[in-house]
């Protein structure tokens, strides 16, 4: 039931921090007590008034349109509402597996001294194996020892840029998000090693 409660608790504070967020960055509102908050609110509004200066006689033209097209304005309204509760929503995803809502993350170095389910093996006094016992058949071996063919192939059938990104390969973002809006079936997936 604690957990259950502090859960909560964690994303209500998740919640909080992307609600406070949003109403900065959006400029409906600020809480000048926070001195950081105020900054973002500063540069935003700085940004729209030089984008808004250079975009002038466009917005006009835009202006116009709109308000001989409702229609147009109503769905561009709806469309932009739809992408901002999707930025607030994967702002509460870090935020709250930074909190962590939706249970502990391992430290790093618990990652590093992971155990896996190994097989038992039973010598004889000469060394021989008589036999091996396991519900997974798993031998631990060193990076060193595993070949570089192995390495390669495994990096050419799963991700072939993984040399050329940091770890989050952006043309395979593309690439699923293009095969999602041309109704693709075989599109791939946007994952790396």
């Amino acid at each position: 039931m604690l957990d259950f409660l502090l859960t909560i608790i964690l994303a209500f504070a998740a919640l909080a921090i992307v609600w406070l967020l949003d109403l900065t960055i959006w400029g409906k509102a600020t809480h000048f007590n926070f001195r950081f908050l105020e900054q973002i609110y500063n540069a935003r509004m700085k940004a729209a008034a030089f984008i808004g200066e250079k975009l002038k006689p466009l917005s006009t033209k835009r202006a116009a349109f709109l308000e001989k097209n409702p229609r147009i304005d109503k769905v561009l309204g709806w469309a932009g509402m739809l992408i901002r509760l999707g930025l607030n929503f994967l702002l509460f995803l870090i935020f709250g597996v930074w909190l962590g809502v939706f249970g502990r993350l391992p430290s790093t170095n618990e990652l590093r001294e992971i155990e896996s389910a190994n097989s038992t093996e039973i010598y004889t006094a000469d060394s021989v194996l008589i036999g091996k016992y396991f519900f997974e058949n798993r031998t631990s071996i060193s990076l060193e020892n595993v070949s570089p063919f192995i390495i390669n192939a495994l990096i050419a059938t799963e991700d072939k840029r993984f040399l050329e990104h940091s770890g989050i390969d952006i043309m395979s973002y593309f690439r699923v998000v293009y095969g999602i809006a041309a109704g693709q079936k075989q599109r791939g997936g946007g994952s790396t090693l």
